[in-house]
């Protein structure tokens, strides 16, 4: 079974379209909703959108291919065989943009004839109005990438980045993601027809990255976790090709985020990390409950202190199923006075904890209440 991912941008509509209208597609490529394009330029264009459905329900194989770069891809990795293969899943990733997403629809609607039915992905902020705009698309194009390939490769896909379509800004850091997420990476070659099939080349965070994301866990934490901090929190050691700054805030830039994603589970599986919080302390019976866990017992419960973090720190205390913070009743574990998941398996164990002022104090992990 494969997972295909496609990048797809306008080709559909630009292949399809006479000179004129091609031109307004360019003018309009990042407006994020049709009503933010003139009646007199949104006509055509919306003509375009109709007719260029229609041609391509209408179309065979041959003509498809060549009016759709995405398509093309597609096919070509199926040998042209029509129905496709049902048991894939394709994912049409586009720009968070009107004619993107129109784009998409178009595509989504001829693969339906060849009996698949892809998912639409539109990544938020993706597109090239502004830098701002275009990196802080490539962050939730990362978020989505780490919450979602993962699960597919345990469940034994093979994953497959179709980068014949979209943008090339896009294309190329997908190239990038690719590296960590997928088994192959598909273009067309030179020819318009023959595929140039790159292989997944394993990646090995050099020692130096390691290094400056160990020695500086608890601010990438809280960057990953709470999103933009005050940048005098952060350390000039950290390189500036891993952090964005704006407003006196730092945030993570994509790469740093990309960083972070694919060496966090081997950091957080070593121990109990340090709090990345100042609202979060252990006691001493805390850190003995957590000596000799598992690794993968050790990567849950840091997770889980991230959790704790975001709902403590942040204004609307989220509280998530996974740590499901409740207030414990008749004080049968004193000092604490509440409790939180740690993991949830036939071998459960509970955070208890209590408050000092604004602080989380951490008690104990132990077994759950009977």
């Amino acid at each position: 079974m494969k997972l295909i991912i496609s990048t797809c941008g306008t080709s559909t509509l630009t292949n399809l379209a006479d000179d004129a209208t091609r031109k307004l597609v360019t003018k309009y490529a990042n407006v994020t909703a049709d009503n933010d394009v003139p009646i007199d330029d949104r006509k055509p264009l919306l003509a375009l959108l109709d007719s260029a459905k229609d041609k391509l329900k209408a179309a065979d194989v041959i003509t498809t291919k060549k009016a759709s770069a995405e398509l093309n891809g597609i096919l070509s990795l199926a040998g042209d065989r029509t129905p496709l293969d049902s048991r894939d899943v394709h994912v049409l990733l586009h720009t968070d943009t009107w004619l993107g997403a129109a784009a998409a629809e178009i595509v989504a609607s001829k693969l339906i004839t060849f009996g698949i039915a892809p998912q639409l992905e539109r990544i938020k902020s993706l597109n090239t109005l502004s830098r701002t705009d275009f990196d802080q698309g490539l962050r939730h194009l990362v978020k989505w990438a780490a919450d979602t390939l993962p699960g597919y490769r345990t469940a034994q896909y093979n994953v497959l980045f179709n980068l014949v379509g979209g943008f090339k800004s896009v294309q190329g850091f997908m190239q990038t993601l690719g590296m960590f997420y997928a088994d192959e990476i598909v273009y067309i070659f030179e020819s318009g027809s023959e595929l140039l099939r790159i292989p997944r080349l394993p990646v090995d965070l050099d020692s130096a990255a390691q290094k400056i994301m160990t020695d500086h866990a608890r601010v990438f934490r809280r960057l990953d976790i709470l999103g933009p901090q005050p940048s005098k929190s952060v350390s000039d050691d950290i390189p500036e090709s891993m952090l964005e700054y704006a407003n006196d805030l730092a945030d993570l830039s994509p790469w740093g985020k990309l960083l972070w994603n694919a060496f966090q589970p081997k950091l957080y599986s070593e121990k109990l990390l340090a709090s990345p919080s100042d609202r979060i302390r252990f006691t001493d019976a805390f850190a003995r409950d957590a000596a000799g866990l598992e690794r993968d017992r050790f990567l849950i419960l840091n997770q889980r202190i991230d959790d704790l973090m975001r709902h403590i720190e942040l204004n609307d205390h989220p509280n998530p199923n996974r740590l499901g913070v409740t207030q414990l009743r008749a004080d049968p574990m004193p000092p604490s006075t509440h409790e939180a998941d740690a993991w949830a398996d036939a071998d459960c164990r509970r955070i208890f904890f209590h408050y000092e002022s604004n602080l989380a104090i951490l008690d104990r992990l132990t077994d759950p209440l009977h």
